[in-house]
């Protein structure tokens, strides 16, 4: 269900590529596709097999209800595009943030979900590249009125998650998976770039950077040899791609007024709040509020959330993110020695792959986020806290077992 739910936007342009029913029926695949996790979601739920939800899970909620209730009693923007994106929106945040997070209950479960997006998401990746016709930055959609192009974010985000969990998830037992590995890496960047999308490519090579050694286990000379090893391969992949996509986007003067909207779209909401009254610096300007300070939103969630939600929205943005992070710090540093120990190295991966999503997607609500669209930033933040709070379940147990052993042999 998690897999479905993650590649659900890229499913759904791929579809459209193929036929025009898809084109013509655009939300077909989407509601589908959420309709089977709002049905397992209900399943689980009548057979008792959900299990009590993190704190950031309630958190999100309280966050995402508020923000939403703005629009009736604070902005007065009731219609305009922040409120109809909001409302899009829904139906998403909804099935991926609050019935996916929780038909995930275990280590285990999780990576199965993490392979299961792997193989569907390269899968789509491949259909797209090879099956697809491409016009600029997105493909051509089998529109029989007009020539539509797609979203050109859906395909950068899908290729990420390629190239993300193969960069960072392991098969011990399939010696295989060495070379295969940096194949499916260069598949999700070749998507990526092929995409121009700068933010989708920085955050693979950084999160990749970031969470190599980590997975690897403490910070020593063989950690550091692992990263350069991995910088190496991600040079020589971007490298070897860089000639079948467009370098128009890394021009450096196009990324500067790309860097240059953005700090100024930021600075006007920031400039924009302080100029009111206090009140306001509590309560927010209220939802949809870029539209009417600059034009668009903002491309900065932290920003934007702060700014529209105010000190209410903005430290429950910072919860969903911190505790989470804050809890798998605990994890790493309470339980050291068994959390870098061979044995334990499968649970230990998953966490990290889990942790590194959740990272990239974090870099992303940085240049590109709105708040009621980061719904995979919240599932990955629900996801990461839950399974922390399982990998500490699951160790108090085996060291019950073992004391109860040895006080009895």
């Amino acid at each position: 269900m998690i897999a479905l739910a993650l590649v659900v936007f890229a499913l759904e342009q791929f579809l459209q590529t193929q036929s025009s029913f898809f084109v013509s029926n655009g939300r077909l695949v989407n509601y589908t596709v959420l309709i089977i996790c709002g049905s397992a979601f209900g399943l689980a739920f009548a057979k008792g097999k959900l299990i009590m939800p993190p704190q950031s899970y309630y958190f999100a909620a309280v966050l995402l209800l508020y923000g939403f209730s703005t629009f009736f009693w604070l902005s007065g923007n009731h219609g305009n595009r922040g409120y109809d994106g909001w409302v899009k929106n829904a139906p998403y945040l909804l099935g991926i943030t609050f019935f996916g997070s929780a038909l995930i209950r275990s280590i285990d479960q999780a990576r199965k979900a993490l392979i299961a997006t792997l193989v569907m998401a390269t899968i789509l990746c491949l259909g797209l590249l090879i099956l697809a016709q491409w016009d600029s930055r997105g493909v051509v959609l089998a529109s029989s009125n007009v020539q539509a192009v797609s979203s050109v974010l859906a395909l950068a985000s899908i290729g990420s998650y390629v190239a993300i969990i193969a960069g960072i998830i392991n098969f011990p037992k399939k010696p295989y998976w060495l070379i295969l590995r940096w194949l499916l890496v260069g598949t999700g960047l070749l998507l990526t770039l092929k995409t121009g999308s700068r933010g989708q490519t920085v955050a693979i090579v950084a999160t990749i950077l970031v969470f190599i050694p980590i997975n690897r286990g403490q910070v020593s000379g063989r950690s550091i040899v692992a990263g350069a090893l991995t910088l190496v391969a991600l040079v020589v992949c971007i490298y070897l791609i860089l000639p079948y996509t467009s370098t128009q986007r890394w021009d450096s003067q196009h990324i500067e007024n790309a860097y240059q909207g953005r700090l100024w779209a930021s600075s006007e909401m920031i400039s924009t709040l302080f100029n009111e009254n206090p009140i306001f610096w509590i309560t927010g300007l209220g939802a949809g509020e870029s539209y009417d300070v600059v034009g668009f939103y903002i491309h900065f969630t932290t920003v934007e959330v702060f700014c529209e939600e105010g000190l209410i929205g903005g430290i429950l943005f910072l919860l969903i993110l911190g505790i989470p992070t804050v809890k798998l710090l605990k994890v790493i540093v309470s339980k050291e020695k068994k959390f870098f120990s061979d044995a334990n190295a499968l649970k230990r991966n998953t966490l990290v792959v889990i942790s590194a999503l959740f990272f990239s997607e974090f870099l992303l609500s940085c240049k590109q986020g709105t708040l009621p669209f980061e719904q995979n930033l919240f599932l990955f933040a629900i996801t990461l806290e839950f399974l922390c709070r399982d990998y500490d379940r699951s160790n108090k147990k085996a060291r019950s077992l073992m004391q109860y052993r040895a006080q009895y042999q």
